[in-house]
């Protein structure tokens, strides 16, 4: 299982600065520590289309808090499913924080409480995964 999860967190870093750097169009690395907050939403079944959206604007909110230095919401990828690949999640929030501070800091930020508030029923499951860099 712990295999599993660092195929994930490997392929998350990797696809995420990808997909920001793109976004950004900035040269800018990453440094050589930073703390990676991961977060994967199950979506609760039968969810009408604005309920939906209401999730997607929910979740890109938080990708204007100011303590995320990088960050992408993502859905499972189309790629060839194989025994190590977990696509059961609808959508994925990664984000890369300075330090435990920044992180600690997002997590009492009014647009994140407000995320809370207005989404949590909307999920059925959500999992957490911290790391920092191994650099």
């Amino acid at each position: 299982m712990k295999s599993i999860r660092y195929i994930l967190i490997a392929f998350t870093i990797f696809s995420s600065h990808i997909s920001f750097a793109q976004k950004k169009s900035t040269n800018q690395s990453i440094p050589d520590k930073v703390l990676i907050h991961q977060v994967y939403f199950w979506l609760k079944p039968g969810l009408s289309n604005e309920q939906i959206a209401k999730f997607e604007n929910g979740v890109k909110s938080l990708l204007k808090i100011k303590t995320i230095k990088y960050g992408d919401v993502g859905k499972p990828a189309a790629t060839a499913l194989r025994p190590v690949i977990d696509a059961s999640y609808s959508y994925s929030l990664t984000v890369f924080f300075d330090d435990v501070a920044g992180h600690d800091a997002y997590q009492i930020d009014p647009i994140h409480e407000q995320f809370l508030k207005e989404c949590k029923d909307l999920w059925e499951k959500v999992q957490v995964y911290d790391s920092f860099t191994a650099k």
